[in-house]
């Protein structure tokens, strides 16, 4: 009986010492074709999204001979009409993935 307390206390001490907020870190990953882009907010099928000012672009080029590389891209290869990967947590995106 001992040794069941003894767990059990350090199963109770080992969730209360992990942060409040740990389980509403996660991120999603939207994708769509951008219908509009301008003033820091991105439209595509699934909403609008604000764009965090530190956010990243990153650019997938395809090859002739299919293989896929990434790039780092700015956020004027973002435009109208091409297919993104949006990497966010609500609405707001940390990071464009472009396909080329």
């Amino acid at each position: 009986m001992s040794v069941l307390s003894t767990v059990l206390a350090m199963v109770i001490v080992l969730f209360c010492s992990m942060p409040v907020n740990a389980a509403k870190t996660r991120h999603v990953y939207n994708t769509g074709v951008v219908s509009s882009f301008a003033n820091n907010q991105i439209t595509i099928e699934s909403g609008t999204y604000m764009l965090r000012p530190d956010v990243s672009v990153v650019l997938i080029v395809k090859q002739g001979n299919g293989a896929h590389y990434q790039r780092p891209g700015r956020l004027y290869d973002v435009s109208t009409g091409k297919r993104v990967h949006l990497k966010s947590r609500g609405v707001m995106v940390y990071e464009i993935v472009v396909e080329r």
